[in-house]
């Protein structure tokens, strides 16, 4: 978990310590849909206003349903990673180095 967490850093080294602990916090509501989506549970505590979100990757880019033009803040999220997408991102990592032995 510490190295995915350091890897995670390294790929969004803007984002704040906060930001890290939220994905971090949120990595054992992701559940993985198919190949290219997962969904994220959501968290009152942490903000969301919604039961869960949709990360999806569409041509080789993160989206989230938190991005969507109907959403309260959709277009302050849009211009920066939501921890939706962090916690997806971080997910894929520890998977990556033998953390989960689910899809």
């Amino acid at each position: 978990m510490r190295l995915a967490l350091a890897k995670l850093r390294a790929r969004f080294q803007g984002k704040s310590e906060a930001w890290l602990k939220r994905c971090a916090r949120r990595l054992k509501d992701v559940e993985r849909v198919d190949v290219d989506s997962w969904t994220v549970k959501g968290r009152p505590e942490l903000g969301d206003r919604y039961p869960s979100y949709l990360v999806r990757v569409v041509d080789g880019k993160y989206r989230c349903s938190c991005h969507s033009p109907y959403r309260p803040y959709a277009a302050k999220r849009r211009r920066s990673v939501c921890s939706h997408v962090g916690s997806v991102v971080l997910y894929r990592l520890v998977k990556r180095l033998g953390g989960f032995s689910d899809a």
